[in-house]
């Protein structure tokens, strides 16, 4: 199908309203809009985010966009007062107010001990400041008791694979919708290596603090075999097996960064959000190399509602980064164009080892 200038108005009108969306993301569950560049793609989310029925059919809207631009566009987050129901936008650490911090920030969160930071880093740069002036991003994600809409930059989801799955736990939300603009989260590189010494030195300090000193037996004791299987195991059998990582480990994140950044100092790298994750990959998509390294496809949580809207994504491409075998996209074959538009390819050497005969002279 064709849509000119002349037919434009009509298809916004009759396919891009919240009522439509919202009808074609509650039937097909996650569906693709895939919309040319100044078709309203940006529009229809504001009207999507900023509509009150969106609200009766979801406890929470996750809206992501790769750039701090299009966050910052958006108009709910541009004036938050237009949202028809609590609102927020996660931001990112701030960097240039941490100052002598700063550095070993950097080294934590390379470990993944961000936890650690937050309970020492955090609290001493905080200590004698008035509570109105403190920095708003060590409980950034513990106070969200309430909001329904949360707007986010897509490196979030990279960061931390299971953002969405928090952040229904923390809102206390039953059905999410997550909106992904322009989606080019998908582009990114999903997979997840952890090295044999890694694990090595992650499973002795989760055996040391298991209890009485902390982690439930049951649970240390279910990390640690899963670990050793992981380094006696054959590459075949890392992607036959399903291990079980139960997530209640990660709730002691503090206690196990902060013991193992004291025994193993630099070294130590926290490993248990990476493991929680690979129960939840598909076979074939985990495997251990010649050196023990053990390799998985680590897609974020969006196991939801889902809305992708995007100009240059297609829909098998979205389906196989996703792990689907196929998603709904009402739009795939729609063509949009005005009628004025004429596509000229340039006859040039430079840059080039050949060119089309009838390509027009430069």
């Amino acid at each position: 199908m064709l849509i000119t200038e002349h037919e434009l108005d009509r298809f916004r009108s009759e396919c891009l309203t919240p009522s439509e969306i919202l009808l074609e993301v509650e039937r097909r569950v996650q569906a693709l809009y895939r919309l040319a560049v100044g078709v309203g793609k940006s529009e229809a989310v504001d009207r999507l985010v900023g509509h009150p029925d969106t609200y009766q059919r979801f406890g929470l809207v996750v809206c992501t966009a790769p750039t701090w631009n299009i966050i910052n566009e958006r108009t709910l987050v541009a004036d938050p007062t237009r949202s028809p129901v609590r609102s927020t936008v996660l931001r990112p650490r701030p960097a240039d107010d941490c100052g002598d911090y700063a550095k070993e920030w950097e080294r934590l969160e390379q470990a993944g001990c961000s936890a650690l930071g937050k309970g020492t880093l955090c609290r001493s740069c905080q200590t004698g400041v008035p509570q109105d002036d403190r920095c708003f991003w060590p409980k950034q994600f513990s106070e969200l008791d309430g909001y329904q809409l949360i707007f986010a930059t897509e490196q979030q989801l990279v960061l931390n694979r299971s953002l969405i799955s928090m952040l229904k736990a923390r809102t206390g939300a039953s059905r999410v919708l997550v909106i992904l603009d322009e989606a080019r989260l998908l582009d990114t590189s999903f997979e997840v290596c952890l090295q044999p010494r890694e694990l090595d030195a992650f499973r002795e300090i989760v055996e040391e603090i298991t209890r009485p000193q902390g982690i439930p037996r049951d649970v240390g004791e279910t990390w640690c075999r899963s670990i050793e299987f992981l380094r006696a195991a054959s590459s075949a059998e890392v992607s036959e097996t399903r291990l079980r990582f139960p997530d209640r480990l990660n709730r002691l994140a503090f206690l196990v960064q902060s013991t193992g950044v004291q025994r193993f100092g630099e070294r130590f790298r926290f490993l248990g959000y990476d493991l929680a994750l690979l129960p939840w990959t598909r076979a074939g998509e985990r495997w251990k190399d010649g050196g023990g390294a053990i390799h998985f496809t680590a897609r974020p949580f969006l196991n939801c509602h889902l809305a992708v809207l995007s100009a240059h994504l297609s829909a098998p491409y979205v389906a196989h980064r996703l792990g689907k075998s196929s998603i709904h996209s009402p739009f795939e074959e729609t063509r949009f164009q005005h009628t004025g538009t004429r596509l000229v390819n340039l006859r040039n050497r430079i840059g080039a080892d050949s060119y089309f005969k009838k390509n027009h002279k430069q």
